[in-house]
Protein backbone atom coordinates (compact mmCIF):
# COMPACT_ATOMS: atom_id res chain seq x y z
CA UNK A 1 0.00 0.00 0.00
CA UNK A 2 2.87 2.37 0.79
CA UNK A 3 4.14 2.06 -2.80
CA UNK A 4 0.78 3.08 -4.24
CA UNK A 5 0.65 6.17 -2.03
CA UNK A 6 4.20 7.14 -2.98
CA UNK A 7 3.41 6.69 -6.65
CA UNK A 8 0.25 8.78 -6.34
CA UNK A 9 2.24 11.52 -4.62
CA UNK A 10 4.91 11.43 -7.33
CA UNK A 11 2.27 11.72 -10.06
CA UNK A 12 0.67 14.61 -8.18
CA UNK A 13 4.05 16.38 -7.94
CA UNK A 14 4.70 15.82 -11.66
CA UNK A 15 1.26 17.26 -12.48
CA UNK A 16 1.91 20.26 -10.21
CA UNK A 17 5.17 20.76 -12.06
CA UNK A 18 3.35 20.76 -15.42
CA UNK A 19 0.83 23.29 -14.13
CA UNK A 20 3.64 25.52 -12.86
CA UNK A 21 5.33 25.34 -16.30
CA UNK A 22 2.12 26.56 -17.94
CA UNK A 23 2.00 29.44 -15.46
CA UNK A 24 5.70 30.18 -16.10
CA UNK A 25 6.56 29.55 -12.43
CA UNK A 26 9.73 27.69 -13.27
CA UNK A 27 11.26 27.50 -9.78
CA UNK A 28 8.07 25.83 -8.50
CA UNK A 29 7.94 23.60 -11.58
CA UNK A 30 11.50 22.42 -11.00
CA UNK A 31 10.87 21.80 -7.29
CA UNK A 32 7.74 19.71 -7.90
CA UNK A 33 9.36 17.77 -10.73
CA UNK A 34 12.48 17.01 -8.69
CA UNK A 35 10.30 15.74 -5.83
CA UNK A 36 8.50 13.47 -8.28
CA UNK A 37 11.81 12.26 -9.71
CA UNK A 38 13.14 11.33 -6.26
CA UNK A 39 10.07 9.21 -5.58
CA UNK A 40 10.20 7.56 -9.01
CA UNK A 41 13.85 6.67 -8.41
CA UNK A 42 12.90 5.10 -5.04
CA UNK A 43 10.17 3.13 -6.81
CA UNK A 44 12.50 2.00 -9.64
CA UNK A 45 9.93 3.31 -12.15
CA UNK A 46 12.08 3.92 -15.21
CA UNK A 47 9.30 5.22 -17.48
CA UNK A 48 8.28 7.77 -14.88
CA UNK A 49 11.91 8.74 -14.23
CA UNK A 50 12.32 9.45 -17.94
CA UNK A 51 9.13 11.55 -17.90
CA UNK A 52 10.45 13.58 -14.97
CA UNK A 53 13.85 14.12 -16.63
CA UNK A 54 12.04 15.14 -19.83
CA UNK A 55 9.98 17.65 -17.87
CA UNK A 56 13.10 19.03 -16.16
CA UNK A 57 14.64 19.43 -19.63
CA UNK A 58 11.62 21.41 -20.79
CA UNK A 59 11.82 23.66 -17.73
CA UNK A 60 15.52 24.30 -18.35
CA UNK A 61 14.81 25.11 -22.01
CA UNK A 62 12.16 27.61 -20.95
CA UNK A 63 14.79 29.24 -18.75
CA UNK A 64 17.32 29.16 -21.63
CA UNK A 65 19.65 26.98 -19.58
CA UNK A 66 20.72 24.95 -22.60
CA UNK A 67 23.45 22.82 -21.03
CA UNK A 68 21.28 21.74 -18.13
CA UNK A 69 18.38 21.04 -20.48
CA UNK A 70 20.59 18.87 -22.66
CA UNK A 71 21.79 16.87 -19.62
CA UNK A 72 18.24 16.22 -18.43
CA UNK A 73 16.97 15.30 -21.88
CA UNK A 74 19.90 13.00 -22.59
CA UNK A 75 19.28 11.26 -19.25
CA UNK A 76 15.63 10.75 -20.26
CA UNK A 77 16.76 9.47 -23.65
CA UNK A 78 19.28 7.05 -22.10
CA UNK A 79 16.62 5.59 -19.81
CA UNK A 80 14.14 5.20 -22.68
CA UNK A 81 16.78 3.57 -24.88
CA UNK A 82 17.62 1.12 -22.09
CA UNK A 83 13.99 0.01 -21.82
CA UNK A 84 13.34 0.06 -25.58
CA UNK A 85 10.64 2.76 -25.58
CA UNK A 86 11.07 4.25 -29.06
CA UNK A 87 7.84 6.26 -29.04
CA UNK A 88 8.83 8.29 -25.99
CA UNK A 89 12.39 8.50 -27.34
CA UNK A 90 10.89 10.29 -30.34
CA UNK A 91 9.25 12.86 -28.08
CA UNK A 92 12.50 13.51 -26.20
CA UNK A 93 14.43 13.71 -29.48
CA UNK A 94 12.00 16.37 -30.71
CA UNK A 95 12.56 18.32 -27.49
CA UNK A 96 16.34 18.09 -27.92
CA UNK A 97 15.91 19.27 -31.52
CA UNK A 98 13.73 22.16 -30.37
CA UNK A 99 16.47 23.38 -28.04
CA UNK A 100 19.09 23.06 -30.77
CA UNK A 101 16.83 24.90 -33.21
CA UNK A 102 16.23 27.74 -30.73
CA UNK A 103 20.01 28.13 -30.49
CA UNK A 104 20.41 28.04 -34.28
CA UNK A 105 22.22 24.69 -34.11
CA UNK A 106 20.49 22.91 -36.97
CA UNK A 107 23.32 20.38 -37.49
CA UNK A 108 22.52 19.07 -33.99
CA UNK A 109 18.76 19.22 -34.49
CA UNK A 110 18.47 17.34 -37.79
CA UNK A 111 19.74 13.91 -36.66
CA UNK A 112 17.35 14.04 -33.70
CA UNK A 113 14.44 14.95 -35.95
CA UNK A 114 15.25 12.21 -38.46
CA UNK A 115 15.39 9.60 -35.69
CA UNK A 116 12.12 10.90 -34.24
CA UNK A 117 10.44 10.61 -37.66
CA UNK A 118 11.39 6.92 -37.85
CA UNK A 119 10.10 6.26 -34.33
CA UNK A 120 6.86 8.23 -34.84
CA UNK A 121 6.26 6.33 -38.10
CA UNK A 122 6.75 2.99 -36.34
CA UNK A 123 4.31 4.07 -33.62
CA UNK A 124 1.77 5.37 -36.20
CA UNK A 125 1.78 8.69 -34.32
CA UNK A 126 0.43 11.20 -36.85
CA UNK A 127 0.57 14.10 -34.40
CA UNK A 128 4.22 13.40 -33.60
CA UNK A 129 5.01 13.06 -37.31
CA UNK A 130 3.31 16.39 -37.93
CA UNK A 131 5.35 18.17 -35.26
CA UNK A 132 8.61 16.70 -36.53
CA UNK A 133 7.71 17.57 -40.14
CA UNK A 134 6.92 21.17 -39.14
CA UNK A 135 10.40 21.41 -37.61
CA UNK A 136 11.84 19.93 -40.81
CA UNK A 137 9.97 22.58 -42.81
CA UNK A 138 11.64 25.27 -40.68
CA UNK A 139 15.00 23.60 -41.41
CA UNK A 140 14.23 23.69 -45.14
CA UNK A 141 13.25 27.34 -44.89
CA UNK A 142 16.58 28.04 -43.16
CA UNK A 143 18.27 26.22 -46.09
CA UNK A 144 20.13 23.97 -43.68
CA UNK A 145 20.74 20.90 -45.85
CA UNK A 146 20.31 20.40 -49.58
CA UNK A 147 19.60 16.66 -49.10
CA UNK A 148 16.97 17.17 -46.42
CA UNK A 149 14.04 15.82 -48.47
CA UNK A 150 15.94 12.65 -49.36
CA UNK A 151 16.88 12.13 -45.70
CA UNK A 152 13.26 12.59 -44.62
CA UNK A 153 12.03 10.16 -47.28
CA UNK A 154 14.58 7.63 -46.03
CA UNK A 155 13.56 8.13 -42.39
CA UNK A 156 9.93 7.54 -43.36
CA UNK A 157 10.82 4.40 -45.30
CA UNK A 158 9.87 5.97 -48.63
CA UNK A 159 11.68 5.37 -51.93
CA UNK A 160 14.15 8.16 -52.79
CA UNK A 161 12.13 9.16 -55.86
CA UNK A 162 9.36 10.39 -53.53
CA UNK A 163 11.64 13.09 -52.13
CA UNK A 164 9.98 15.62 -54.46
CA UNK A 165 6.68 14.88 -52.74
CA UNK A 166 8.39 15.45 -49.39
CA UNK A 167 9.63 18.79 -50.75
CA UNK A 168 6.06 19.73 -51.67
CA UNK A 169 4.82 18.82 -48.19
CA UNK A 170 7.58 20.90 -46.58
CA UNK A 171 6.75 23.83 -48.87
CA UNK A 172 3.11 23.66 -47.74
CA UNK A 173 4.11 23.47 -44.08
CA UNK A 174 6.25 26.60 -44.44
CA UNK A 175 3.26 28.65 -45.58
CA UNK A 176 1.12 30.42 -43.00
CA UNK A 177 -2.03 28.44 -42.17
CA UNK A 178 -4.37 30.63 -44.21
CA UNK A 179 -2.27 30.23 -47.34
CA UNK A 180 -1.89 26.44 -47.28
CA UNK A 181 -3.61 24.25 -49.83
CA UNK A 182 -7.14 23.24 -48.89
CA UNK A 183 -6.20 19.56 -48.64
CA UNK A 184 -5.14 17.83 -45.48
CA UNK A 185 -1.50 16.84 -45.65
CA UNK A 186 -1.20 13.20 -44.62
CA UNK A 187 1.59 10.70 -44.86
CA UNK A 188 0.39 7.16 -45.40
CA UNK A 189 2.00 5.36 -42.50
CA UNK A 190 1.72 1.97 -44.20
CA UNK A 191 4.22 2.64 -47.01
Amino acid sequence: MQGKRKRSEAIRQLDLGRAAIEQKRFADAKQHTRQALEIFIDLYDHHAQAAAYHQLGIISQQQRNWQQSERYLKEALNILESIGDEHNQAKVLCQIAKGAEEQGKWPEALPCLLRSLRFFRTANDEEGLGLAMQAMARAKQADVDSTLSEAIAGALGMPAWLSKMVDAVLDELIKPRGQRAGVKLRIDLKL
